[in-house]
């Protein structure tokens, strides 16, 4: 297990504001990661497809058609995309995002909004 995913899982349970720090830390390790990875698609010259996590949590099926379009691909005759998995977040989630929002100030609050 990851130093992030430990920190996660100690997190499991508790109140967020009484880890607003961890929580920011950990938006700022996510935050990083997609610069370093922009920064090595720039540097390799290749363009992107960016996808969010909630427009494909929003419109899982639309999203796949969208990057087979950008890939110049279509799915066989007869196939269709269709989701096999279901999103995780609940309304926990959404609270836990509210509080930390409510008490974090500044840098690692750059967390997206929930649907």
């Amino acid at each position: 297990m990851t130093g992030p995913a430990r920190q996660c899982a100690r997190m499991v349970g508790r109140q967020p504001e009484k880890y607003a720090d961890a929580i920011g830390r950990l938006v700022e390790v996510i935050g990083r990661h997609d610069a370093a990875w922009l920064a090595w698609f720039a540097a390799s010259g290749v363009r992107p497809y960016v996808v969010s996590y909630e427009d494909l949590d929003a419109d899982l099926v639309g999203v796949t058609h969208a990057v087979l379009d950008f890939l110049g691909l279509t799915l066989p005759a007869g196939a269709a995309a269709v989701p096999r998995h279901r999103r995780q977040a609940d309304q926990l989630n959404r609270e836990w995002i509210r509080r930390y929002r409510a008490v974090s100030t500044g840098a690692g609050t750059r967390v997206a909004r929930p649907r």
